[in-house]
């Protein structure tokens, strides 16, 4: 007859083995040849499935079945067999473990949160999560001692403190509840908290949360700095060194707890030449006006021509008027040299804040050269002297003179106009002139003066005397 055997229970289940085996209690008359288990996932496993040979004759037997699949369900039984026939015992079934999970790095850093994150692992059905305080887990937190996550590789850990360490490990169990053996430990510390204040300095206020809890690393809301009347922001200053010109501001990455100020300043007047043009060819007396204006009050505009201040610059005594917003002065320009000269105005405030602008003109008042020599002329016995003046005349930059004057001083005498030369006379910029009334054996001094239809004087020639 066949065999007599029975199936021991399984044990010692892993990932990929587990251990079982049988007692064969009787050979049937006949000598046991082989003996084992055999086993598969569907059930009723037969010599035909996976099997293992242990030995032969009759007896308790230990079998170790290798080469499992994590996390499924096998089926089990043991045989034996003799000349007449193979006898199976009755049917076991496990189900193997998953395999060990393995954690990762955490991400999602927070003040009192972090996101524990793991690899998934074969054959899990979920997870346990630890989390604790130390890396032993002798404290391990309560909401989180073997937590079930489910089937998932992440998870939010909440409800935690701020800048403290923390440790947690997972265990993957199977659809019958088998738990696998802890996970490697990954570390992780929640984020400081720290505390930035806004604070305006005199002259503006603030607007926006002006005392902000920010997460290590993260940034502020925006808080905006509103200037007071008659007065502007400036910048930021605050701790560490920070200082920022934005408006408003949001500081950002905060590293540490931090007070910012925001500075303000009384707001400078505005001023604006206009004129003459920036660029403008100008002659003779030059009207120049700016427009300033202030919050509160203008209290003065100063002109300076090539940085010096228009009083002192010119000979003509010049004093600065003001009309509403508008602020002028009389530009004397016969005692400069022709060419581009910078007008410059400033405008100062009651609070002594300035502005300025500037511009650049090109001056070109006529140029003029006279020369001359005494002559005689004679008539018979009859004896004249006389003067012969040479006026040669340049208006490169176009001023509408009027008429040449020829003046002439004698001794120390007066000047007097001895002529007036329609411009339209000088032909190509030359002109003679003859002094027919110069008194007998006297010294004379003579120039000449180019004007305008207005009698602006335009240019002064040399002095020659004679």
């Amino acid at each position: 007859t066949a065999p007599t055997v029975t199936t021991a229970a399984v044990i010692n289940v892993a990932s990929s083995s587990a251990d079982s085996g049988g007692n064969v209690t009787s050979d049937g008359g006949e000598e046991v040849s082989a003996r084992g288990v055999c086993w598969n996932t569907s059930g009723a496993p037969t010599t035909l499935d996976s099997k293992t040979e242990d030995g032969t004759g009759t007896g308790v037997f230990v079998s170790n079945m290798t080469g499992l699949a994590p996390g499924v369900t096998y089926y089990v039984r043991a045989y034996a067999v003799n000349s007449v026939d193979i006898a199976y015992g009755g049917q076991e079934s496990f189900t193997t473990l998953p395999e060990v999970p393995s954690a990762q790095p955490a991400s999602a850093i927070g003040a009192t949160s972090f996101q524990a994150n793991w690899s998934a692992a074969a054959g899990a059905a979920g997870y346990r999560l630890d989390v604790a305080t130390d890396a032993a887990f002798s404290s391990i937190l309560p909401a989180y001692n073997s937590l079930d996550v489910g089937n998932v590789v992440a998870y939010s850990v909440t409800g935690l403190s701020s800048a403290t360490p923390y440790y947690y490990r997972l265990r993957a169990y199977n659809s019958v509840g088998g738990t696998t053996a802890n996970s490697n430990v990954i570390g992780v510390t929640t984020l400081a908290v720290h505390t930035v204040t806004f604070t305006a300095g005199a002259g503006g206020t603030l607007s926006g949360n002006l005392s902000q809890t920010v997460v290590h690393g993260a940034d502020c809301t925006p808080v905006t700095a509103v200037p007071d009347a008659g007065f502007l922001f400036i910048d930021w200053s605050g701790s560490g060194g920070f200082w920022s010109t934005a408006n408003p501001l949001t500081v950002t990455a905060v590293q540490a707890d931090m007070a910012v100020t925001a500075q303000f300043a009384n707001a400078a007047p505005s001023v604006r030449i206009i004129n003459p043009a920036d660029a403008a060819t100008v002659w003779g007396a030059v009207e120049v006006q700016a427009e300033a204006v202030d919050d509160t009050d203008v209290e003065s505009v100063d002109f300076y021509i090539d940085g010096v201040l228009a009083q002192s610059a010119g000979p003509a005594g010049v004093q600065t008027a003001r009309a509403g917003s508008l602020y002028s002065f009389v530009w004397g320009t016969l005692g400069y040299a022709n060419g581009p000269h910078v007008i410059r105005a400033v405008a100062v405030d009651a609070a002594g804040a300035t502005s300025m602008d500037q511009i650049t003109v090109n001056l070109q008042n006529v140029t003029m050269t006279l020369s001359g020599q005494r002559l005689e002329d004679r008539a018979w016995i009859i004896r004249r002297e006389f003067v012969r003046l040479n006026l040669a005349a340049v208006n490169s930059g176009g001023a509408p003179v009027a008429r040449y004057i020829i003046t002439r001083r004698t001794g120390g005498g007066p000047e007097e106009t001895i002529a007036s030369i329609d411009a339209s006379e000088v032909q190509g910029g030359a002109a003679e002139v003859n002094d027919t009334t110069l008194p007998e054996g006297a010294v004379c001094t003579y120039r000449v003066v180019a004007v305008t239809a207005g009698d602006m004087v335009v240019g002064i020639s040399n002095e020659i005397t004679i």
